[in-house]
């Protein structure tokens, strides 16, 4: 009898909270949509495009920002930017004129409608009217993506680029609650097409009670010392890597501009309760981590490279994500056509202070 009323008192507190966020994210979007008009439908991911995405990477290693038939874009006429240039962007263009964009899937695009238009690779070769390839792929880290240049992968990319962006590094620790995840929603991460929708299925489909076991077990997993020690691993790796990583580059081409894309937590504004008064919110606790990748990045950036600083954009706005919602555990973390908007500019602004 004690027991089923602990669960009812647990499972009514649970309600409680899912009601008060949903109000509260309610009145977040509609606060939103009435001081920014942008189009909700504009951030809605396509799964079954995401998939395709995925599956022609893994066969092409590469997607081009633009279809061409030649291995870099050619931009069309109308695909111009209509900014008007200022001198210093004429500067840039004349400066500039091959773009390689190395890294993960917030390169890639995934989420978007349309990559070729909305990602920021192709927002800044249209800007700057340049030839651009996009190497992005789904999952990439930081480790990989030194394998894929040591191996000859990009060479002749990075050769002739004028200007390097990189966005990798964040999957090497959120792999790791990406498994945590898989293994608490009863999905097996080897053998699924999209991670993130299959777990968004099956908590979509379990009852109530299994609903209470998946996130209690989420909880467990997150919280572990294994986890915790698995992070400490991943993150110790990524110190020792991302030198090589910059070194091999600028060793394949001394000459190019390299702007590296700040690091952020895509669940900074999704409250996540820990439940524990000793322990801090998962959005809290992924910020530590975060904050951790960044504080390495700005101490190193003697090694060669500007970094493009997004943080706060993203953390300012509630929208920077494509679709996020705690009902049915939809957690894609990817950028929407605003966030790369965010990080299109600040490469511009970027690039504009520094050849003035």
């Amino acid at each position: 009898m004690k027991k089923k009323k602990i669960f009812l008192i647990f499972f009514i507190v649970l309600l409680v909270f899912l009601l008060s966020y949903l109000c509260y994210r309610i009145f977040i979007e509609i606060t939103y949509i009435n001081s920014n008009s942008i189009a909700i439908n504009e951030n809605v991911t396509n799964v079954s495009n995401m998939t395709n995405i995925t599956n022609e990477l893994i066969n092409n290693k590469k997607i081009n920002v633009n279809e061409s038939k030649n291995e870099n874009i050619n931009i069309k006429e109308s695909e111009k930017s209509t900014i008007k240039s200022d001198n210093d962007l004429e500067l840039l263009k004349n400066k500039i004129k091959n773009y390689t964009a190395l890294g993960d899937s917030i390169t890639l695009g995934t989420g978007l409608k349309d990559i070729s238009d909305e990602s920021y690779p192709a927002l800044v070769s249209k800007t700057l009217n340049i030839s651009a390839s996009n190497y992005g792929i789904d999952g990439m880290n930081s480790s990989w993506l030194l394998y894929n240049i040591e191996h000859g992968d990009y060479d002749d990319s990075i050769k002739n680029a004028d200007l390097i962006t990189l966005s990798v590094g964040s999957n090497d620790i959120l792999w790791i609650f990406y498994q945590e995840l898989a293994d608490s929603f009863n999905v097996d991460i080897n053998n699924c097409d999209n991670l993130i929708q299959s777990i968004s299925n099956n908590f979509s489909k379990a009852t109530i009670s299994e609903k209470i076991d998946m996130i209690k077990k989420l909880y467990t997993n997150f919280y572990s010392e294994k986890t915790k020690n698995n992070l400490k691993t991943a993150i110790n790796n990524y110190k020792k890597t991302w030198p090589k990583l910059i070194k091999t580059i600028k060793n394949i081409n001394p000459k190019s501009e390299i702007i590296v894309i700040e690091y952020y937590n895509p669940y900074h504004n999704f409250l996540i309760p820990s439940f524990n008064m000793n322990l801090k919110n998962f959005n809290e606790y992924l910020d530590s981590y975060v904050d951790e990748l960044n504080d390495f990045l700005y101490k190193n950036n003697d090694l060669g490279y500007d970094i493009a600083y997004i943080k706060n954009d993203f953390y300012s706005s509630n929208s920077t994500n494509v679709h996020i919602s705690l009902f049915n555990l939809n957690l894609d973390p990817h950028p929407n056509k605003m966030g790369h908007q965010i990080i299109y500019e600040k490469i511009v602004s970027l690039l504009e202070e520094k050849n003035k």
